[in-house]
């Protein structure tokens, strides 16, 4: 995308005295609604998310000094911030060895770690740790004009002008409509348009001043007082945020994986059931390939699956593998060769303990047996409705 884009913008300015500015890349923003996403919706508070503004800036904003904007993510990944109270880490790749690391320091150390607008917090109690996840509301719109300026300070300098000029962008004029019927009109203020390189950056320094804020001041207390002590900080921190408190390890959230225990004791990240029932058995638009339908959409399921390799050596991971891996598939020129089901477990990929996978959702043994069976007896078609898959959504996503 970007390639057609880079000789669309030097096509335009051969003959511009101005050069490749990477500014003008379009007339105007348009302004589109983002539908009432179904499914958002939160059975606890009977409320769906409302309607979006997506005001696209176009793939040749991307073209606008990426580098000094990976060069600030690698700075801030590479670089965590101890302080009096503990560390602030950023996380920059979800690698799996990574976010199991954290999460075991989790269990003995104060930590905030953050990435985007994702972030999970854990204290020192005189009662035993303490672990929250955090989520602000509608990230990208209450970014104030303060967290754009902010950037300024991480490109000082001779980088001060490429800052400049992507934080100018996101100040666009926008055009609401089509037709003769449109709106032209330019913000005051700083908006985080779609397409912006800024949105990782703007919602990472929004997580680190959440963070500094919610852990100024701590002094050991009980698990009850930090509770309190979080809630009071978040009332004044200048954003709207959601604070999930977890009664255990395995509830802990970040980019959709959560401790477990393996056999051996030990903590290792793995991929939210959640996750993985979402995206099984549901494709938007034509299933690839040609011929039966039912083939096309095992062959489907079978590629999502071999692409769990570090999802977690658990049994429901091992159940999907047994189904759609142990035997040789073809559609057309498409080919799921794994008769060896075991492959797909990774030797470094330790073995999970179930009850510790089921602990996170509150699951029976019995519902997590009925789970695996369902999974195993569905076709193409079926649905599959149960204690557990209901505990797994609901915690996952709100559904």
């Amino acid at each position: 995308m970007r390639a057609p884009a880079w000789l669309e913008i030097r096509a335009e300015s051969a003959d511009s005295s101005e050069g490749v500015t990477f500014l003008k890349t379009h007339k105007h923003i348009q302004v589109n609604i983002k539908p009432d996403e179904f499914a958002k919706y939160n059975s606890r508070t009977r409320e769906g998310k409302a309607p979006r503004a997506v005001n696209d800036l176009g793939v040749a904003a991307s073209l606008r000094a990426p580098w000094l904007v990976n060069a600030i993510k690698e700075v801030l990944s590479k670089t965590p911030l101890p302080t009096r109270w503990g560390s602030y880490i950023c996380v920059a790749k979800s690698h799996v060895d990574t976010v199991s690391s954290l999460f075991q320091r989790m269990e003995t150390s104060n930590l905030f770690v953050y990435h985007s607008d994702d972030s999970t917090v854990s204290f020192v109690t005189s009662e035993g740790p303490f672990w929250a996840n955090l989520d602000i509301s509608s990230c990208d719109a209450s970014n104030t004009q303060f967290v754009f300026w902010a950037l300024l300070e991480f490109a000082p300098g001779i980088f001060s002008n490429h800052m400049l000029a992507l934080i100018d962008q996101c100040a666009h004029t926008c055009r609401v409509g089509y037709g003769k019927g449109n709106l032209v009109f330019k913000p005051k203020k700083f908006f985080e348009y779609s397409g912006s390189l800024l949105t990782t950056l703007l919602n990472n320094i929004a997580s680190l001043a959440i963070g500094f804020h919610i852990t100024n001041g701590y002094t050991k207390r009980s698990k009850a007082a930090t509770e309190q002590f979080v809630k009071d900080r978040l009332e004044t921190c200048g954003w709207k945020c959601t604070l999930q408190v977890c009664s255990k390890i395995e509830q802990v959230q970040f980019l959709k994986m959560s401790p477990c225990r393996a056999v051996d004791g030990s903590i290792v990240a793995i991929l939210n059931l959640g996750v993985i029932l979402r995206c099984l058995g549901q494709r938007r638009g034509d299933l690839p390939g040609k011929g039966c339908l039912v083939q096309r959409a095992r062959a489907f399921n079978a590629g999502l699956v071999r692409g769990m390799v570090h999802a977690g050596n658990h049994s429901f991971l091992r159940t999907l593998q047994t189904k759609f891996l142990a035997h040789r598939q073809r559609e057309d020129t498409v080919y799921y060769n794994s008769s060896a089901v075991e492959g797909m477990v990774r030797s470094e990929n330790q073995v999970l303990d179930d009850s510790s996978v089921r602990a996170r959702y509150d699951i029976s043994s019995c519902a997590y047996e009925e789970l695996c069976s369902l999974v195993m007896a569905a076709d193409v078609g079926d649905s599959i409705l149960c204690d557990a898959t209901r505990k797994i959504m609901d915690l996952d996503y709100g559904l």
